[in-house]
Order: structure tokens, then C-alpha cells, then sequence
């Protein structure tokens, strides 16, 4: 008899490769003295176009959905057809 906990879900390569790309992402922003390349990593990654963030969003955790989203906040509202508050 098989049990729920033991049986593993398969992953596809782009699930595995979206999963890694996020718990970098997570690693390199929850340390709190990150170098200068993990800077310059964790700027680029933000500032990619939103759709760029499709696969990972949900492996992401809430403090870079929260640096994604302020530095996307001007399209946000722009989509949403409201006007942000300042």
C-alpha cells in the first residue's frame, strides 16, 4: 500500500530550473551582507520585465515579490487603470 508522503511528484526540467532560480534568488536576498555580485544579481533579476517572472513567482519568497512589485508598482497601476498613491 502505497502512501501519500512517500510517493514523489516527477518535476519537468523547466519546474526544476524555476525552483533553483528562485531558492537563489531567496538565498541571496535573505543574507544580509550579500557581495557586491549578489547585489548586482539580486538588481538584474528584479528589474527583468514582469513576465520574466511567470515560472518562478510562486517559489519566490514574499520579500522579492515585494522589490519585484515596487519596482514595477508605474505598470502595475497602469494595467490595474488606477493611479497609485504616493
Amino acid at each position: 500500500m502505497s502512501d501519500n508522503a512517500d510517493e514523489v511528484k516527477t518535476l519537468t526540467r523547466e519546474e526544476i530550473l524555476n525552483s533553483l532560480i528562485a531558492h537563489g534568488v531567496n538565498a541571496i536576498n535573505s543574507s544580509y551582507s550579500y557581495r557586491s555580485d549578489g547585489n548586482n544579481l539580486m538588481s538584474s533579476f528584479v528589474e527583468m520585465p514582469l513576465s520574466e517572472f511567470r515560472g518562478t513567482w510562486k517559489y519566490l519568497d514574499k520579500n522579492v515579490k515585494v522589490k519585484i512589485i515596487d519596482k514595477n508598482e508605474d505598470l502595475i497601476f497602469s494595467i490595474l487603470g488606477g493611479e497609485k498613491n504616493d
